[in-house]
């Protein structure tokens, strides 16, 4: 063949594969050649400048194929192509330096690096084979450069959000409010690299590099730590998760499918240190210079850690200087870093480490601990000393080698402090709280003398056994008074007059807590006969500990310290196990369980009056409210009345409802909180049941408008926690236009990561299909809610797929005439078109009553406008192979539209339902052809299949 042929044959070819109107034949060209690893075309292609514009996958993936062939015309190529952001082509110029010889690599380094460092996501296999292969074939230079751009971190997209409602944060918040704040705006600094690539890579390609370059690697992935930890720091004081990144250094073994990107570049970068440590004594002192520099916690105790590891010469002046420098003596606990470098140096270099004098200064200080009457430390001065001489053990002597001898001996106090240590408790154990007294020298006592040893006894001790800490405690204490008290005092009523009169002299909350509970478990027993003393008690307890709630400081409530919160939580448990066995006999006691209920529910409550006060964060009022003591009595106190109109008893009825009025009304002590508001609407169905009059007098008061917190919060509890009815219409109704003008309140999650608007849009739908208005006009609820939210369509609920769910699954159960009302709400919404909305069509296509030609047409309507959710292209793709034989447009127009749309993720799709559809519309009209043609364009584009995979279809070669 001449070359005027053979050049005519290539112009013919190339005509062929850079036509506009089939994709396929350019498509079926590269795959040819790249699968032969066909170098000749390579020349070719070059001359034709394929290779000089922007660059495309197909190529790049042939340049791989021949880059170990044509090494030096794929490096020149590679060197003269443009940069751009394009994650996949950079892990081709990645693939290609991996294969090409290493002078021809290095020939096209700074254009990798260049991809690398514009890209916006990397794929870590293809970085991990080119860093194993620059190492092993003595490039370290150039992988470290590498490393260098790997290892970055970028700020948090929500950086400058979370910081703004930072600055929110108030001194006054309580401890939870104080947490969700701190929690909802920690900074997570972003990695280009999945993470789990990102851990492949630290685990198996850097610390082949680490081996060879030590030092270069550390100093690196230092740098680069450092960037991330301030990154992820506000510095305001206030980080609350500090200690997430200071576990990272010595603390507990994180499982490695667990690791996150910091964890994994943390433990690579403590790794390289350890190397340098180990393999360049030489650069010790340089690397000690570079975490010194850093000046954070983080690598102070990362020195530490290494100090401790790696006793040396080198080192030992550090030591010295850390030890010598030391100013917590006699003061707290040594830090765990701390400790153990001091017992390794000790260990290591004995008692020419420090002199005499030093080590006489430091044990004078620590033996001469004293924290007066300080009663909050977790620890005696007898374990401060023992636990801080410890690490000195083997340079003790004199006097306080035998101090510390007497000190091994004794009892410990500590309860799980995190920074004590000792040799033999190395290991965090569980505390087993025991009673200072047996059941039976308990129940040996008389009242009178329990009362004087629960109000006197406070020789609280700890100590080793069996490898458990058994800690003698008011605890274990507390149990054995709940089972003494259950089983002798609580059934007997002379006794119980004694405690009647003395309960509210016990001093400590745990043992009161635990008096209640003993009654309660009476009550939950349906053990009776004594109910009329157990609520006197619980008056008297409601009393007292009122008082002593509102002298103790602000604290969270803890087991161990349960506070004066903890005996009123207990009486509240009494009642309603009380009422929730509906004893119909015992209404004598009624007025007793009243005063109860009004001592409850109008009694200070600190969550209520003071925390939640100082809060400008409210998440989920019903079940913040839930969680309080004045919160829980509402509930309690709201089935106490339907317990008394059940039982027929009208005034018990109206005491309930003169305790929920006095709450209501705007003088009074304690104003209703939105909490306290969203647990009445709630039950506002309930109440309404047994009065109508009541509820409707007081209906503003339950929902008050001028009260937009309250009134969100209640309206909010109704909607979403009961089912629809007129009576809930009414209400909406009434307040339709406030909850419009606050719908970000319902938008808010609650404690399970749910927000109220879906419940609202289904109550709104409810309404429509009962008949209470229409489904447009000025009447219709549900056309001004989407008129309403149209601003903020991507909060909308999800109410087209509920509605379309069930439509498919719970056909049977709809009337004719809500049938209609249904298929005309979906013709609306498709009608409307609205973008976010139409993306949870999915259950749409299995609705029967829907012609099929009606389903199709609006998919093709939601596929033109909508992006996709609940989507799954393999059911898609079955429905439409099963409505092919009657409408095969529609069905390939649908195709048509769904495999070219670039915001559809298809990841795989079944070669045999795309043979089904393609070969019905091969052999259809003209126009359903066209609609093929560009279907399949699409699919080879996206390599979802091979010309291969079609032949069945019509064999697609090149002419």
């Amino acid at each position: 063949m001449g070359k005027s042929e053979k050049d005519k044959k290539q112009r013919q070819l190339f005509s062929i594969i850079e036509s506009k109107d089939n994709e396929s034949n350019r498509k079926y060209f590269f795959e040819q050649i790249t699968k032969k690893a066909d170098a000749t075309w390579l020349p070719i292609l070059k001359n034709k400048g394929y290779f000089k514009k922007s660059p495309e996958l197909l190529p790049m993936n042939y340049l791989v194929s021949v880059a170990s062939v044509k090494s030096d015309l794929v490096a020149k190529i590679i060197s003269k192509i443009p940069t751009i952001d394009n994650p996949r082509i950079c892990d081709t110029m990645m693939e290609i330096a991996a294969q090409l010889p290493p002078k021809q690599s290095m020939a096209i380094k700074a254009k990798v690096l260049k991809y690398v460092s514009k890209s916006s996501s990397l794929w870590g296999e293809e970085a991990a084979k080119l860093l194993i292969y620059w190492s092993e074939n003595k490039q370290s230079a150039a992988a470290l450069e590498l490393l260098q751009k790997l290892v970055g971190f970028s700020p948090d997209p929500e950086d400058k959000e979370k910081r703004k409602r930072r600055k929110g944060y108030n001194e006054q918040l309580g401890h939870m409010e104080k947490v969700r704040l701190l929690v909802s705006t920690g900074l997570e600094p972003k990695h280009r690299m999945d993470v789990y690539f990102y851990r492949e890579m630290m685990n198996k390609a850097v610390p082949q590099l680490i081996e060879k370059e030590p030092y270069k690697s550390a100093a690196i992935l230092i740098k680069a730590t450092s960037k991330m930890i301030r990154l992820k720091s506000h510095n305001d004081g206030m980080n609350y998760f500090d200690w997430d990144i200071q576990s990272s250094i010595g603390g507990e073994q994180q499982d490695e499918q667990q690791k996150g990107h910091e964890r994994t570049q943390i433990d690579t970068m403590i790794l390289a240190c350890e190397k340098v440590y180990e393999k360049q004594q030489d650069k010790i002192a340089e690397l000690d210079k570079i975490l010194c520099d850093e000046k954070m916690p983080f690598f102070e105790n990362l020195r530490l850690r290494l100090f401790a590891k790696y006793p040396s010469e080198a080192t030992k002046p550090w030591i010295r200087e850390f030890i010598l420098k030391y100013d917590g003596y006699g003061k707290d606990p040594f830090d765990h870093d701390f400790y153990n470098m001091t017992e390794s140096a000790c260990k290591q270099f004995g008692e020419e480490f420090l002199t005499v004098e030093e080590r006489t200064k430091i044990f004078a200080t620590i033996n001469s601990v004293s924290f007066s009457d300080d009663n909050s430390r977790s620890y005696t001065e007898n374990d401060l000393r023992r636990t801080q001489f410890y690490p000195f053990e083997r340079v003790l002597f004199g006097k306080y080698k035998d101090i510390f001898q007497r000190l091994k001996n004794m009892p410990i106090k500590n309860k799980e402090h995190p920074h004590y240590h000792t040799p033999n408790e190395t290991e965090r154990r569980s505390i087993h709280d025991h009673s200072p007294y047996s059941y039976d020298k308990l129940a040996s006592f008389s009242d009178s003398e329990l009362f004087d040893r629960i109000n006197n006894w406070s020789d609280e001790k700890q100590f080793i056994k069996d490898d458990r800490i058994v800690a003698i405690n008011r605890v274990g204490f507390a149990a054995m008074l709940f089972d003494v008290f259950k089983d002798l005092i609580a059934c007997d009523r002379k006794r119980m007059a004694f405690w009647l009169k003395n309960c509210d002299r016990i001093e400590h909350s745990v043992y009161l807590r635990e008096i209640v509970f003993a009654m309660h478990e009476q009550v939950k027993t349906e053990k009776y006969d004594m109910l009329d003393v157990y609520l006197e008690v619980s008056k008297r307890v409601l009393i007292y500990s009122d008082e002593m709630w509102r002298k103790e400081k602000s604290r969270e409530l803890h087991s161990r310290d349960p506070g004066w919160s903890s005996p009123r939580w207990a009486v509240c448990k009494l009642v309603s196990s009380y009422l929730e066995r509906q004893v119909e006999s015992l209404s004598s006691v009624w007025n007793s369980i009243q005063s109860i209920l009004m001592m409850l529910c109008t009694q200070y409550d600190r969550e209520l009056d003071e925390e939640k006060q100082k809060s400008t964060i409210r998440h989920d009022p019903l079940h913040e409210g839930i969680n309080t003591i004045r919160g829980r009595s509402l509930i309690v106190l709201c089935n106490f009345a339907i317990t008394a109109y059940k039982c027929e008893a009208s005034s018990n009825l109206s005491a309930a409802q003169q305790i929920i009025k006095q709450r209501l009304d705007s003088q009074t002590e304690y104003v209703l909180q939105p909490e306290e508001h969203a647990i009445l609407g709630m039950n506002y169905l309930r109440l309404h049941a047994i009065d109508k009059h009541w509820t409707s007098l007081h209906r503003k008061n339950i929902f008050p408008q001028d009260k937009p917190n309250a009134c969100a919060a209640a309206l909010g509890a109704l909607v979403g926690y009961n089912k629809p009815c007129k009576l809930m219409f009414e209400v909406v109704r009434d307040n339709f236009n406030f909850i419009m003008q606050h719908l970000d309140k319902f938008r808010s999650k609650d404690t399970y990561g749910k927000s109220l608007l879906h419940p609202l849009e289904i109550q709104l739908f409810s309404f429509y299909l009962a008949g209470e208005y229409s489904l447009t006009g000025k009447d219709s609820l549900l056309d001004q809610y989407y008129t309403n939210t149209a601003y903020d369509k991507k909060n909308r609920g999800e109410l087209l797929y509920t509605v379309g769910d069930n439509l498919r699954n719970e056909n049977d159960k709809f009337s004719k005439d809500e049938l209609k009302k249904i298929l005309d709400f979906f013709k609306k919404r498709v009608e409307d078109g609205d973008f976010v909305e139409m993306g949870d069509f999915n259950p749409w296509l299995d609705v029967q009553q829907l012609s099929i030609k009606e389903r199709l047409n609006a998919c093709i309507k939601v596929l033109d406008t909508c992006e996709l959710k609940n989507f799954s292209i393999y059911n898609w793709l079955k429905k439409f192979c099963k409505m092919l034989p009657d409408h095969t447009a529609e069905v390939v127009k649908c195709f048509e539209k769904l495999v070219c749309r670039d915001n559809v993720k298809i990841f795989h799709i079944n070669k045999d339902q795309v043979k089904t559809i393609v070969a019905a519309g091969r052999n259809s009209n003209t126009d359903t052809q066209r609609h093929t043609d560009r279907a399949v364009d699409c699919l080879l584009k996206k390599s979802l299949i091979n010309v291969d995979d079609l032949n069945s279809c019509n064999d697609v070669t090149l002419s």
